[in-house]
């Protein structure tokens, strides 16, 4: 799970931008609201941007994520596949001042391998995440990948026990997976599990909570996809 941040250090969140009658939705591992207006300008935290690639095969950007990944066209009878995105992240941490000036970089480096590389310093891997609705959009959930080399870099650094009984194991598929918190900044519980060296999340947004047996329905959807 991703554990409370040590101190100094914040922990990742998530955000989605939506925009009238055009829905792109981004990932960002931690709110970039935080990196502007924070009082602690020495505050460490993981930054990831993302852009909306519609519903385009996933496949396709195979090659740049250095993984493959498919998304189910449906979670449940009533949440559908709406949008994928493909991001940027960070394992290394970074001040606010830092974050202004490297939103610009990462956002080119999504597509750019050399934009990529000029990254290096701070560790960046790309991630992807599909995001499902139901009709009216009141309930959104997502299901975002991410190489699990970098969740487990992020995850020790942001280190933490306090979180340890947050969170439980269960298994589904013989796949270990972990439910639990992103953080304690969120009131809502992710399931979390890695795969062939990918790691995957599934977790609600615009405020809105699921339970464990939901959650371990999209689970398998999206296990079961990507067998």
């Amino acid at each position: 799970m991703f554990p409370p941040a040590e101190s100094g250090r914040k922990t990742i969140g998530w955000r989605t931008h939506v925009k009238p009658k055009l829905i792109l939705f981004g990932i960002l591992l931690i709110s970039c609201s935080n990196i502007i207006y924070s009082q602690n300008s020495a505050e460490l935290y993981t930054l990831s941007v993302s852009k909306s690639i519609g519903l385009e095969d996933p496949k396709k950007f195979g090659p740049l994520l250095g993984y493959s990944v498919r998304f189910p066209e449906n979670i449940s009878p009533n949440h559908m596949l709406i949008d994928i995105s493909l991001g940027v992240g960070l394992s290394e941490g970074v001040t606010q001042a830092e974050g202004k000036t490297l939103e610009e970089k990462m956002t080119n480096a999504i597509e750019d391998n050399n934009a990529l590389a000029m990254l290096k310093k701070y560790n960046p891997f790309r991630t992807m995440a599909g995001f499902y609705s139901n009709k009216d959009l009141t309930s959104i959930i997502v299901a975002a990948t991410m190489p699990q080399k970098a969740f487990e870099e992020i995850e020790s650094k942001n280190k933490s026990n306090s979180n340890d009984a947050k969170s439980k194991s269960l298994m589904i598929d013989n796949i270990k997976c972990f439910w639990g918190p992103l953080g304690d900044d969120n009131n809502y519980n992710s399931l979390i599990w890695h795969k062939d060296g990918v790691s995957y999340m599934i977790f609600p947004i615009e405020g809105k909570n699921f339970t464990l047996d939901e959650a371990t329905n999209i689970a398998k959807k999206v296990i079961d996809t990507n067998k």
